[in-house]
C-alpha cells in the first residue's frame, strides 16, 4: 500500500496543523484551531464533507479570533476521510480521548462517519487495538441516544461488510484481542448477529484465526451468532 496515496486523503490536507494536532495528541492546540462554534452536517452534494466551524451565536469578534484558527465560515473540505478516523486510530491515551470528545463536540455527525472504506472510527481505533478509545467512542455514543444509538454505531458494515468486531480479532496480541471483544460484546450483547453483506461471520472469523476460546465464550454468550462466511 502507497503510504504517500493515504496521506493523500487525510482529512485535514488543507489544515495540516489540524492532522498535526490529532496525531499529537495536543488537545489545547486543537481547540485553539477549531476556535468556538460548531461543525455542520455534511450536505448532499459532492464526496466531500463541508465543515463550516463557528456560527452566530459563539462566533469570536474577528480582532479576539487567532490568525490561525479555523473560524467562523471558512469551509474545511475533509473529502471522505474524517479527522476522528486519524485520531481514533492513533492512540488512546488521556490526551487523545480529550481530542476525541474536542472533535466530537464540534461534529457529533463524525462519530459514525464512514472513510472511503466505509470505515467508521469505530473499526480504526478497534483495528489500531486503541481499547480505550473505543470504550471512550461507546460512551459518547451512549450519551448521544443510549443503547439504541450504541447498537447503531458498532453495528455499521464497512465495504468489506464488516463491523469492528471483526477487526479485534485480527489484532496481533491475544490479551488485546480479548479486551477488545469483551469491551464489544460487553457494549452490545447482540453485536455478532449483525447481518452480513457478503461478508465473513465474527465467529467464523474467530475459529480461522484461532481463537478457538474466544469462538467459544462468543457461542456460549451468543448461540444465535453465524458461522458463516463468504459465499455460505
Amino acid at each position: 500500500m502507497d503510504s504517500r496515496r493515504d496521506e493523500a486523503k487525510l482529512p485535514v490536507q488543507q489544515h495540516p496543523e489540524l492532522l498535526m494536532a490529532a496525531r499529537e495528541g495536543n488537545a489545547a492546540r486543537l481547540t485553539h484551531l477549531l476556535g468556538n462554534g460548531r461543525a455542520t452536517k455534511p450536505g448532499p452534494a459532492g464526496s466531500g464533507v463541508v465543515v463550516n466551524i463557528g456560527d452566530a451565536d459563539t462566533a469570536m469578534d474577528e480582532s479576539a479570533r487567532p490568525a490561525d484558527a479555523v473560524g467562523v465560515d471558512v469551509a474545511m473540505d475533509v473529502e471522505l476521510n474524517k479527522i476522528l478516523h486519524v485520531i481514533a486510530s492513533t492512540g488512546d491515551s488521556p490526551d487523545f480521548l480529550e481530542i476525541a470528545r474536542v472533535v466530537y463536540g464540534k461534529a457529533n455527525h463524525l462519530l459514525d462517519a464512514c472513510n472511503a472504506n466505509g470505515d467508521t472510527p469505530f473499526h480504526c481505533a478497534a483495528r489500531a487495538g486503541m481499547v480505550e478509545m473505543v470504550l471512550e467512542l461507546i460512551s459518547l455514543a451512549r450519551t448521544e441516544g443510549g443503547g439504541q444509538r450504541v447498537k447503531a454505531v458498532l453495528g455499521k458494515l464497512n465495504k468489506q461488510g464488516e463491523t469492528a468486531l471483526h477487526e479485534a480479532f485480527r489484532l496481533p496480541y491475544k490479551e488485546t484481542v480479548m479486551a477488545m471483544v469483551s469491551r464489544l460484546m460487553a457494549a452490545d450483547a447482540e453485536l455478532a448477529q449483525v447481518p452480513l453483506a457478503d461478508g465473513t461471520s465474527p465467529l467464523y472469523l474467530a475459529v480461522l484465526l484461532g481463537h478457538d476460546d474466544i469462538a467459544e465464550r462468543l457461542h456460549q454468550h451468543d448461540s444465535v451468532s453465524s458461522l458463516s462466511s463468504p459465499g455460505r
